[in-house]
This record gives structure tokens, sequence and C-alpha cells, in this order.
């Protein structure tokens, strides 16, 4: 727990369990003194069902937890960490006849993302069990979910692709990915020497690390070593006994789609779009995983799209965004609405393509994704330049850029490239 804290770049929610609960403050202690970063410990505090949770939450934390707290990140470049206690008590508060904190914690799980550090929930088991059985569009923005047991039993994801968690290591630098890379070949070696067969936590537990392994070779161009990593992941999978058990579901779903990933990274459209369409989509369908779903559509949109199939395209990616907006998920229907806006404008429909990239526009700036929104302020920059409208087109491709300089993103360098062509 405390190694994915410490590469969270960005927003992310964690939900960790402890048995037996009266552990929790030694488990707390424990991430307090391996976390470099600063620790904010919240206990939750409500009266009433009829408020919710996250409500109070937002209005009670610490403002250096919140959005606003981009002042301090100029000048410490660490974030803190929110650790929250006090779920149980809420959820333990609602009468089972009118379950209106539980309703009120899935409808405003949106609202997570004004949450500007990482974020962990530490709970009880029984209250896991209840978030997984009752709040899945809750359980569904979650980063990790693990359980902590005494003596410590295998723990791991659950409802959530596991390549959201590796995506945390994408804002390494070339050279500690090289050095995670090393590390993880360790590992591996390590336990290729062992005799004894490993359990089901063991075993998923070494997918885990080949899956890591296969996301940073990737990163760094080595596509032969992601690839064997990868086979080899799905070959430990297919020991697992339990097949049908969420978390191995949730594991082959996630090392599909970085084998999908990489397919089509190389250009293999047709391979890339059978893993897809015979493996992610019926495995996300088998989880109800509607966030993994509709990335695994949202892919295949592209692929369409790279195949000269812009119908096709378009369909799945309206198909995408009716589960994105089920989900409430503003982040994702934003990156979607993009893609589309895309679509529409390379057929000429410039009029919806404009709809398009004005709406993903405010969505990206709805959840502070200042990239996505220079992203689309660079397309629609282009597409007005096209149209003839070169002022319109100079003064919208100078805000990404602007946008981009000012946070020092990679992508300011396209942006610019842009606005030299407009120019």
């Amino acid at each position: 727990m405390a190694l994915a804290l410490e590469l969270d770049q960005a927003h992310a929610l964690h939900l960790v369990s402890v048995s037996p609960f009266d552990r929790l403050q030694e488990a707390i202690d424990t991430c307090r003194l391996l976390l470099p970063s600063d620790l904010v410990v919240f206990d939750l505090h409500f009266e009433g069902p009829q408020l919710s949770p996250i409500h109070t939450l937002l209005e009670q934390a610490p403002p250096c937890c919140l959005a606003g707290y981009v002042a301090r990140e100029e000048l410490d470049p660490r974030r803190p960490v929110l650790f929250i206690t006090g779920l149980d008590a809420s959820l333990d508060a609602a009468n089972p006849e009118q379950p209106s904190v539980l309703q009120h914690v899935n409808a405003m799980r949106d609202r997570l993302l004004d949450l500007r550090a990482p974020t962990v929930f530490w709970i009880s088991e029984e209250t896991f069990d209840t978030i997984v059985a009752r709040l899945p569009d809750f359980a569904s923005w979650v980063t990790v979910a693990a359980r902590i047991r005494e003596p410590i039993a295998r723990s791991g994801p659950q409802f959530a692709p596991v390549s959201a968690e590796w995506a945390a290591l994408a804002n390494l630098s070339g050279p500690q990915k090289s050095d995670r890379i090393r590390a993880l070949e360790g590992v591996r070696e390590a336990w290729t020497s062992r005799q004894a067969a490993p359990g089901t936590g063991e075993t998923l537990h070494r997918v885990r690390v080949l899956g890591e392994l296969s996301f940073l070779c990737t990163w760094m161009g080595q596509d032969d070593a992601a690839l064997r990593a990868l086979h080899d992941g799905l070959a430990l999978v297919d020991q697992v006994p339990q097949v049908t058990d969420p978390e191995v579901l949730a594991t082959r779903a996630a090392l599909y789609g970085l084998l999908a990933g990489l397919h089509q990274r190389n250009g293999a459209w047709s391979t890339a779009k059978r893993i897809h369409e015979d493996e992610c989509i019926p495995l996300y369908e088998a989880l109800g995983d509607r966030r993994g779903l509709s990335a695994s559509l949202h892919a295949l949109a592209g692929i369409e799209a790279a195949q000269g199939n812009p119908g096709e395209a378009r369909r799945l990616l309206q198909r995408s965004q009716q589960k994105l907006e089920a989900l409430g998920d503003a982040r994702g229907l934003s990156a979607s609405l993009h893609a589309l806006a895309g679509i529409e404008a390379a057929q000429g429909n410039l009029g919806e393509a404009r709809r398009l990239y004005a709406r993903s526009i405010a969505l990206f700036e709805g959840v502070s994704d200042m990239a996505g929104r220079a992203a689309s302020l660079a397309m629609l920059a282009r597409l007005e330049a096209a149209a003839g409208n070169r002022e319109h087109a100079l003064e919208l491709a100078r805000e990404a850029v602007r946008d981009l300089e000012a946070r020092g993103y990679a992508q300011a360098e396209d942006a610019r490239a842009i606005l030299r062509t407009i120019q």
C-alpha cells in the first residue's frame, strides 16, 4: 500500500479493509513510517442518515487535500496522502429499510474527484463486503481494493482494472522505469528458482508483477520483453482453479487489455480487435465492470477508425458513452467525446464536431483535466483553421499552448506544432 501511494501522481482512490479491525491504528502507523509524503488522517463524522458521508468529507477535509492544493504543489512536489476512517459508522447508521446513505455514496462518487490527493478509505471487512455488494458504481471508481488480514493473506484488485494501478508507473522517468524493470526481473528470477508450486495468492501476485513488468517494458519500447511477460502472466492465470473469482477475472481482463494495446500500438489491428471482442469485453461483462467495458469499447472504436470504418467507430463510441453517462464518469466521457469529435471532423461534419469538442472542453474543465482540455482546444483550433476561421483558430491554439506550458506538460510540443501549422 505504501508503494502504491508513493507512485500515485494524481487522483487515486484506494479501499482497504483491516481484519481484525482493532489493528487499524497499527496499520495506519506502519504506513506513516513508510510514506515520504505528508499524511493526513481524517475521521469521518456526520449526523443522521439523510446526509451523505462524501458530502460531509468534502466539507470537513483539510484544505490541502482539495482541489485548491495546486498553489502548494508549485513549491513542494509532494502530495499529501489522505487516510479516511469512520465510513463504517456512516454506513452502520443507515437504516436498512431506507438506505439513503448508501444511495448518496453511490450517487456522489464523482465528487471524489474533488479530492486532489491519493485517498485511502480504511474500513472493516464487513463494510468492504457491503460496498462490493450494494455500491457497485462506487466500487468501480476504486484504483486498488485490498484486504489486510492477520496473518496477512492475499490482497489484490477487486472490481477495477489492475491496469489502473500500473498506470501510476507511467509518470516515472526513464531511469526510474529502468530501475523498476531490473527490480521486477530480480523478483521474477527469485521465484523461478523455487521448487514448490505457488498457491492462488502467490500466483496472482506473480501475475501482477508480470503485468507491471509488461506495462513498463511497453513504455520503454521493449515490446518483445513486454509480450513475453504478458504471455507468461496469462499462462499463470490459467493455472488458478478459481476461474470465476472476481479477482482472477479482473486480472485476466487487465492482462488481455495490455496485450490488445500492445498489438494495437504495433499496427496489428486485427489481433487487437479479436482480443477485445473475444476476451476483454466478455470478461468485463462477467464482472459487471462498466468502466472496463467502456474502455474496451473505446479502444475498439480507435481500431475501427484506423481501419477506415468511421460508422462502426461512431457506434462503439456512442455505446461507450452510454456506459460512462450511467456511471457519471465525466472524465471518461470527456475523452470519448473528444475521440468522437475527431471522427465527425474527418467525415466533414464540422458543426457536430464543434459541438462535441465544446462539450468535451467543458467536461475536461469540470474535472480539472487541463491536459485533456488543451488537447480538445488544439484539435478544435485545427478544425477552425481548415474551415478558414484563422483568427479564431490561432486564439484557440495559443490558449492550448499556454495551458500546457504553464503546467510543464510534454503535450505542449504537439500543441505548438498545431499552432505553427496554423501560423
